[in-house]
């Protein structure tokens, strides 16, 4: 995995992983999708969310 996080939600530990934004925007385009709109959010941590539109 391209990034591994470890967090906490409502008092639980949790963990979960990205395959990274490289990855994402390549399976759009394998599956004939354009990245309408990809932007990083809740500075300082790494959120990422992407719009995306099938051709």
């Amino acid at each position: 995995m391209e990034d591994e996080v470890s967090s906490t939600f409502q008092g639980q530990d949790f963990e979960y992983s990205t395959l990274g934004v490289n990855a994402f925007l390549k399976l759009l385009d394998e599956h004939q999708c354009t990245c309408l709109h990809l932007e990083y959010d809740q500075y300082p941590e790494n959120h990422v969310y992407v719009i995306a539109q099938k051709a």
